[in-house]
């Protein structure tokens, strides 16, 4: 115990409680801050993964929707009104998609896929079915390129989610095994202060 007589107690306990709150305010910050990047992380999840994957499944469902009507009799009236219905649902669709947060691979397919429906609508304008049907196939193709995206995003959001939890964890096992190591020096400190140890070294009163 002959170090911790050599310290001068106050002073030193100060700078103990002192630094005890500065990492409890630090760990607060960062806390808010994980709190943060990880409330981006699940709105992202869900507005720009989960909903785009629902917007990608309902455009397969619409083109699925047209190459079925190509199946149809080319002399059934009710073909060309089928295709065209589906088209126009499908451009509602995408307008709903452009307004999410797009990756840069992501815009790319999605301008193709886009394409791809311009020119299937201009071939179902010309009754061209061979085309419209060659077109279907592209768009379908690009949409399956668009729903790996999804999961490729899905999956390293994911990943960015469990490294801010591992940190979190990690800093809040430090802080807590350098409050412990603070607060043992602290009790040392308080129990060989000078004070305390002179109350100890005052006896019963002497009866001789």
């Amino acid at each position: 115990m002959k170090w911790i007589n050599s310290i001068k107690g106050k002073l030193t306990a100060s700078i103990l409680l002192a630094v005890v709150l500065g990492l409890v305010f630090l760990n607060n910050l960062d806390e808010r801050q994980n709190a943060s990047r990880l409330r981006d992380a699940i709105t992202t999840m869900y507005g720009d993964r989960l909903v785009v994957e629902g917007y990608i499944f309902d455009l397969s469902e619409k083109v699925h929707h047209i190459q079925t009507a190509l199946y149809k009799s080319e002399h059934d009236e009710a073909v060309p009104s089928s295709i065209a219905n589906s088209i126009e649902d499908i451009k509602l669709i995408n307008e709903a998609y452009s307004k999410t947060k797009l990756t840069a691979e992501e815009e790319l397919q999605f301008a193709l896929f886009t394409a791809a429906v311009s020119g299937l609508e201009k071939s179902a304008e010309r009754a061209e079915y061979a085309e419209v049907k060659r077109k279907a196939h592209e768009s379908l193709s690009l949409l399956y390129n668009l729903s790996d995206i999804q999961l490729a995003e899905a999956n390293r959001v994911k990943q960015s989610s469990d490294r801010i939890l591992n940190y979190g964890k990690s800093s809040s096992q430090f802080e807590m095994a350098v409050l412990i190591i603070i607060a043992i020096i602290i009790q040392a400190l308080v129990f060989a202060s000078p004070r305390l140890q002179s109350s100890k070294n005052v006896g019963a009163p002497s009866f001789n």
